[in-house]
């Protein structure tokens, strides 16, 4: 049926009883209908939007209007109708060259401004030198659709009863609200056309055209709309597909719709459209009513569709999940989530200090170096009640990030599109990546608070906001200044400074304490601040403290690389005094050494330092005897330690055997009592031997002025445990001044002859992974933990390993891309890790490029790789050994004089390691040097390196290998594994689970030398 069949067409046929005042408004319904057809050139995933759906639109404007109301219409009104039906989706029609334009154009830029996901993914597109995602612009050239019906409309317009910018109106209409345009959409006495009638009747009726005309089954098939990566379009498919349609039962008025549906997911989603009909029925008539023409109010449009759903295969219900709001809220502030009550200061520091850079980030005006800081501070209030207040220079909010962001648990200002656009069109200014990530943490306020008091102005909008909570249950509060409203006083510790609406920009939070802390503020201020790059102030009754900045401590570091402070004379007379027999060749010293990370770390995301203080002395070789080998001597034993105060140093003279025990003469008789030469030899010994001598002194930090700054300012107030010495050997891990991590190094023996103190500060895009509570670390990111370990091993620190084994322990080849591509790095762990004892990687591949042969190399094992130590190491960079290797040499492994596996380098890798072998872990796979095709591995798992690579098993996995791990995802990360981990007993028997489990599926041929036997694996005594 064609749209001059109608009873519309009919009707205008009627009034116009000349053919001339028809115009040419069928060849305009003809052009119309030839550029819908081209629709599918820019939206191939799409429903129908052809003849048909324009003829299924007049019928429904008929059905809308009935005979009675078809009956009314005027000529101007039949043709307009008609016309809209064919014009209203012209905008969808798109040439390339539209196309291209269309993206360059000014509407596109407006699109993006006001769309901030989609403006970072196309400039990130165009960095890259990538085209516009797809998506995108197919779903930019459907929203603009409305509007480009004015630039697609004929000009050669011969139709006298009908106004074409009207058309245009109307056809744009259909894509905005009704109220946005009806201006626009006034009644024609002239031409008796009321506007606002087509605007609702072309609007009802395109969405009441809504069945299976519009996807036919064989075009889904033949686009294969399931396989296109589009769920949008094969949701709307299968809607319409599910869709018998709407009637409207002309006796009555009723609107029925009738679906069958086999799947509950297609039916929610008919669903919900159904909801958005009612809706758009409803509010047509109320706007019928209130815009349109007298004649036409009493149409009867329907309020609702009466919905019949057969359903095929399965039974319909709310069968979803949902949360218990308020359980999840007190799980959320629960013990269980946060392992103390001081947790909330944390979390508040963490919100000021990004607000203050995102501030910096996006306010270009404001002066950052003199206005930024934050001020923390405590005090009881005339009922005693305690009281935590914390003042930040940042952003600041206004009502809209109170509402979307402030108020709505689990979702963070700062991971939003709205913030990242802002942040990425700013990036030139300062770029920096925040903290908050969960949007939960403003939670925690109530793990010990009952009330909590917000005034804040937003750096861009100006208003001044008072916001109070009580408790997180029920409703709030909120006052705005420059609305009238009063507010009320902000909670204060000076009653001066009291007021009611902050004036400058930034944040202020107050939080009423119920419950007494198990930790003072300050303490918890000195645990959680680890040198951020932001001023934070405490106030303490009439005393305010500065905590000391990153910038403070980097330029104190680079100043004062090595500080000397001479031991007191009268210690050093009493130490010649009661061990003559020691010559110094100067003497002795306490050195304090700094070392600044940011001179050693090729990374800008690293900074920090490294803190040794040590006694410096070179004297003569002590007297000693040697006995069947055994070496006894005199030692000078140096011991150190730190109070808050001062530096304590002994210095001990006794004597020791060649393992450092110390031995007496009834341990000596003992010994070698029942020699016959025992005579000659005590005496021999008692001429070395004396009782234990020492000498004491402590020295206050005051004796010099940069230790005294160094320990006063850096050292103690992350070092300070409480107890008599500060904590040594300690390692700090920061992250945007946020104490993430604190590990400590390895000490062996209890005598401590130095002190040590680290603290790395990382930023930008190594942000740790932090579980929910963001009170221990998960991972760093890869390139994180790179150059971190980097950094470990130039200073001799094991306490800066990243030792996550159940993160990076199970990484494939695959995913160390990234930093295998940054050359810099590679060149650097090139340096400094060894293929063997003495000789680095680096020297390894100079060697090699200049002969050939047969290098032996030693291998970290699996079990290394796999499990956790209870001593710090550098873990990361063990994993990164064997993935250098891997992809620098060609290696090989061969059997020792003593039947052992050994491997060696036999030359220099000139091809890319092969797809199949960036799926296992690295270096799983090594190929034999004599082609040994028999055995698979060592049967003890603690030797075990790596698999043979010409075993049938192996050649197999590795010829299946990206397969397996799509089809089979978690059968391969598990077999991938336990190959590499488990023993013999154990990896055959999982080995043939495995194989079993491919073989039933049956879409592998398996062959039988690949079943792995006992025979397969060696055995070591």
């Amino acid at each position: 049926m064609g749209y001059q069949e109608n009873k519309i067409w009919k009707r205008l046929e009627e009034i116009c009883v000349n053919s001339s005042e028809l115009g040419n408004i069928i060849e305009m319904c003809d052009s119309a209908i030839e550029l819908v057809k081209t629709i599918r050139d820019t939206f191939p995933d799409y429903t129908l939007h052809d003849e048909t759906h324009i003829c299924n639109v007049i019928n429904w404007m008929e059905q809308i209007l009935g005979d009675s109301g078809i009956e009314m219409l005027s000529a101007g009104e039949c043709s307009m109708l008609i016309l809209a039906a064919c014009y209203h989706d012209v905008g969808m029609c798109y040439t390339k060259e539209q196309r291209e334009k269309e993206l360059k154009s000014h509407r596109f830029t407006e699109y993006l401004e006001k769309n901030p996901k989609e403006y970072l993914m196309v400039k990130r597109s165009k960095e890259t030198g990538e085209e516009i995602p797809k998506g995108i612009q197919i779903e930019y050239f459907r929203k603009i659709h409305p509007q480009r019906v004015d630039e697609l409309l004929p000009e050669n317009w011969e139709i006298n009863t009908v106004r074409r910018d009207k058309l245009a109106a109307i056809c744009k209409s259909h894509g905005e609200k009704i109220e946005s345009c009806k201006d626009e959409l006034l009644y024609d006495g002239f031409l008796e056309t009321d506007h606002v009638l087509c605007a609702i009747l072309l609007r009802l009726a395109d969405v009441l055209d809504f069945d299976m005309s519009r996807a036919p089954h064989i075009l889904y098939e033949f686009q294969k709309i399931s396989t296109t990566g589009n769920p949008s379009a094969e949701t709307e498919w299968k809607k319409h597909q599910a869709s018998n349609g709407f009637k409207l039962m002309q006796e009555n008025r009723t609107l029925v719709y009738r679906a069958v549906c086999e799947d509950m997911q297609d039916e929610y989603t008919i669903m919900n459209f159904l909801d958005y009909v009612d809706e758009e029925l409803e509010n047509c008539s109320l706007k019928l009513k209130q815009y349109g023409h007298a004649k036409w109010k009493l149409i009867n449009i329907p309020m609702k569709a009466e919905r019949y759903i057969e359903r095929r295969g399965y039974k319909t219900g709310e069968y979803r999940l949902t949360l218990e709001a308020d359980n999840v809220l007190d799980l959320l502030m629960g013990d269980d989530l946060y392992s103390a009550d001081v947790t909330f200061i944390r979390e508040l520091l963490q919100n000021a200090l990004d607000a203050v850079r995102a501030r910096r980030a996006v306010d270009y005006r404001w002066n950052w170096e003199e206005e930024n800081q934050i001020i923390v501070s405590g005090w009881s209030d005339k009922e005693e009640n305690q009281w935590f207040r914390i003042d930040d220079s940042g952003i600041g909010m206004d009502e809209s990030a109170i509402m979307n962001y402030f108020l709505r648990v689990g979702r963070s200002y700062y991971q939003s599109d709205e913030f990242n656009k802002l942040k990425y069109d700013n990036k030139k200014n300062y770029d920096f990546t925040p903290i908050s990530k969960f949007g939960i943490g403003i939670l925690s306020c109530f793990l010990k608070g009952d009330r909590m008091e917000v005034s804040t102005r937003r750096f861009n909008s100006g208003e001044g906001i008072r916001f109070s909570m009580k408790g997180t249950k029920g409703y709030y509060s909120l006052a705005v200044e420059e609305k009238g409203d009063r507010g009320t006083s902000m909670p204060c510790a000076d009653v001066e400074e009291v007021e009611n609406f902050r004036q400058s920009v930034g944040t202020s939070i107050a939080v009423r304490i119920k419950e007494p802390l198990s930790k003072n503020i300050e303490s918890s201020l000195k645990s959680y601040l680890c040198y951020p790059d932001v001023p934070v102030y405490y106030k303490k009754g009439a005393e305010t403290f500065s905590f000391p900045t990153e910038q403070e401590l980097m330029e104190f570091v680079r100043k004062k690389k090595e500080i000397k402070i001479p031991l007191p004379e009268e210690f050093l007379r009493e130490l010649c005094a009661k061990m003559p027999e020691i010559i110094w060749e100067e003497p002795p010293y306490i050195c304090m050494a700094c070392v600044p990370f940011d001179e050693i770390s090729q990374s800008p995301f690293i900074s920090g330092a490294k803190f040794t203080i040590g006694i410096v002395e070179k004297h003569n070789e002590l007297q000693s005897i040697v006995i069947d080998e055994m070496k006894i001597q005199q030692e000078l034993v140096i011991m150190m330690k730190i109070t808050k105060s001062l530096i304590e140093v002994q210095m001990i003279c006794r004597t020791v055997d060649s393992c450092h025990d110390m031995i007496g003469l009834t341990e000596f008789e003992h010994r070698y009592g029942d020699r016959n030469d025992y005579k000659d030899l005590k005496n021999l010994f008692r001429r070395i031997n004396s009782d234990e001598v020492h000498v004491e002194a402590a020295i206050p930090f005051m004796v010099n002025e940069e230790l005294n700054k160094a320990m006063e300012r850096f050292i103690l107030p992350r070092c300070d445990s409480g107890a008599k010495y500060i904590d040594n050997n300690r390692v700090d891990k920061a992250y945007n001044g946020i104490c993430v991590e604190t590990a400590w190094e390895n000490v062996y023996g209890l005598e401590e002859s130095w002190f040590e103190y680290t603290v790395l500060l990382l930023s930008g895009e190594f942000q740790p992974a932090l579980g929910i509570s963001r009170e221990n670390v998960r991972w760093f990111p890869m390139k994180a933990a790179g150059y971190i370990e980097l950094v470990g091993r130039k200073i001799f620190s094991n306490g800066l390993g990243c030792q996550y084994p159940s993160y990076y322990g199970n990484m494939e080849y695959g995913r160390f891309t990234d930093l295998l591509d940054d050359a810099e790095f590679c060149l650097q762990a090139e340096k400094i890790l060894e293929c063997r004892s003495g000789v680095s990687i680096k020297d390894m591949k100079d060697k090699m490029a200049l002969s050939s042969g047969k290098e032996q190399i030693a291998v970290t094992g699996f079990r290394d790789i796999f499990y956790d130590y209870d001593e710090p190491k550098l873990y990361f960079l063990n994993i990164f050994k064997r993935v250098l290797l891997q992809t620098g040499f060609e290696i090989s492994w061969d059997f020792n004089r003593n039947g052992a596996i050994e491997y060696f380098i036999t030359g220099i890798r000139k091809t890319p390691v092969p797809a199949a072998e960036r799926e296992f872990l690295p270096m799983t796979f090594v190929h034999s040097f004599n082609n040994n095709t028999k055995l698979l591995t060592n049967a003890d798992n603690l030797d075990r390196c790596a698999l043979n690579a010409e075993h049938p098993f192996s050649v197999w996995l590795m010829k299946n290998a990206e397969f397996l791990a799509i089809r089979y995802k978690s059968l391969w990360k598990r077999i991938r594994k336990n190959i590499c981990l488990l023993d013999s007993e154990h990896m055959k028997t999982e080995i043939d689970n495995f194989l079993k489990e491919i073989q039933k599926r049956g879409e592998i041929y398996i062959p039988d030398n690949v079943w792995v036997k006992d025979e397969d694996f060696l055995e070591l005594f």
